[in-house]
């Protein structure tokens, strides 16, 4: 007997919870969302290079000439796309050039830049869930898993998660659940 398809992705063990609340039907919404912040966490503080977003900041935020002279702001933002070492950095510089594009400057530019790699981040491991589940799980679960995935997604808010990280927090960290030993401590109704 198998411990559950989850146990075999091949991602990180902060991914592979996600999957097993959005596999397990006991789980609640809130329970599968309150583990996405963190493993968005766990991947920005695992791949995104400190001094390619420190270089973005003072681009977009700390010059001040960003609004000025939007032309700049934008070439200097593509000269940073060959200091990207992983995916996500790869994915905070296109976001950034997406802002710049759409008017965004300043903060507001930097946070919907952090917003872009995180969403970015998010869809593509939700993808690879339910991949897996299409592949190496019972028949007709890996429908329900991407609709239990993305009705928790509809109350998640990926703007808070990036004002955090941006702001310097290390970003949502996986709590251990309480264990729960006695009867009174049920699934909550």
């Amino acid at each position: 007997m198998s411990d559950g398809p989850y146990k075999t992705l091949p991602m990180r063990r902060s991914w592979k919870t996600v999957a097993k609340r959005a596999f397990i039907p006991a789980f609640t919404l809130s329970q599968i969302r309150e583990v996405i912040g963190p493993a968005l966490g766990g991947d920005w503080r695992n791949e995104a290079s400190g001094p390619l977003v420190n270089a973005l900041q003072q681009i977009l935020v700390d010059d001040g000439q960003g609004s000025l002279f939007p032309d700049q702001a934008i070439a200097d933002v593509q000269a940073l796309r060959g200091r990207c070492a992983s995916t996500m950095d790869a994915s905070l510089v296109d976001s950034a050039l997406d802002a710049l594009a759409d008017g965004f400057a300043g903060r507001t530019a930097m946070e919907q830049a952090g917003v872009g790699a995180l969403e970015s981040r998010l869809l593509a491991n939700c993808r690879q869930i339910e991949e897996h589940f299409l592949r190496d799980g019972p028949q007709g679960r890996a429908a329900g898993v991407r609709e239990r995935l993305e009705a928790a997604l509809r109350g998640f808010s990926l703007n808070g998660l990036a004002r955090e990280i941006l702001d310097g927090h290390r970003g949502p960290t996986l709590q251990v659940p309480v264990k729960r030993d006695s009867l009174d401590d049920g699934v909550s109704l």
